[in-house]
């Protein structure tokens, strides 16, 4: 199927009990309207405990994220998927929103007019809300704006095999910013369950830090570190005991002073 040109949502799934499968289609150009403030559009929404089971999608150039999953028990997988040229972010999960995402290509997202971004992932846990559930792996995660992955507070963020490369900065006042492989900030380290796991991604190329952890821990398990600005940058109380698997990145700046500046980023759909 095409879905393509539909204003606010490509598709919209909802309420708990349904249950969707989509394969091999197309989502594309979804618009947002009225030009209100917060006004986006998504090409795959997924709410209100909802499940769907996405494969062989490509979702391009819509106004707002790819796949946007929000609310509790609100499920959407997405595997052998391409997520391309969208706005804000490639996939989204906030307010006990669950999203995974696995053999995929998640690259070259724009920043909204509204909204900001330009992440290839974004999992929140804002406000009051319940946290997220992030799973990424086996993905290319490419030539994006502020960082790869954009994760913070609580939550469970698991990201595996992935092959995280080349964010670009972005131009702030007089200099330029951000371009993180993964930034996160107030995330715990991974305990089984919830908190923050890196294992075996290949980070790379990216003009921010590898890994930017914004008083934030991680689990880091067999990542490979190649030409980052610094591989690893960790900063805030966070940093005073920093964790063995942190020695892992081969240029790192632990314990600095808060000097380096965060792209601080909020998602609120219309």
């Amino acid at each position: 199927c095409v879905f393509t040109e539909n204003m606010a949502a490509g598709i919209l799934v909802s309420r708990s009990g349904t249950q969707a499968v989509l394969r091999d289609s197309t989502i594309s150009w979804t618009f947002g309207g009225f030009n209100e403030t917060g006004m986006t559009a998504v090409g795959l929404s997924v709410q209100t405990g909802a499940s769907v089971a996405a494969s062989g999608l490509l979702a391009q150039d819509n106004d707002g994220p790819g796949l946007y999953s929000v609310s509790v028990g609100s499920n959407l997988s997405c595997a052998d998927c391409t997520l391309r040229s969208n706005r804000f972010a490639g996939a989204v999960a906030t307010a006990g929103g669950a999203l995974e995402i696995e053999g995929s290509e998640i690259a070259d997202t724009l920043q909204s007019d509204n909204l900001g971004g330009g992440v290839g992932v974004f999992a929140a846990q804002q406000w009051d809300d319940d946290p997220p559930s992030l799973v990424v792996r086996d993905s290319s995660i490419v030539d994006n704006l502020v960082a790869g992955a954009w994760l913070a507070g609580a939550g469970s963020y698991e990201l595996a095999g992935n092959r995280i490369s080349s964010s670009a900065s972005i131009p702030h006042g007089s200099t330029d910013r951000c371009g993180d492989g993964v930034y996160a900030a107030g995330t715990a380290a991974w305990d089984g369950s919830e908190g923050l796991l890196l294992e075996g991604n290949a980070l790379s190329d990216n003009q921010g830090g590898g890994l930017f952890l914004d008083n934030a821990h991680a689990q880091l398990s067999s990542n490979s570190w190649t030409d980052n600005d610094p591989d690893l940058w960790v900063q805030g109380a966070a940093c005073l005991s920093p964790p063995d698997d942190w020695a892992e990145a081969p240029e790192a700046e632990i314990c600095p002073e808060w000097n380096r500046p965060v792209c601080d980023l909020e998602f609120v759909l219309n």
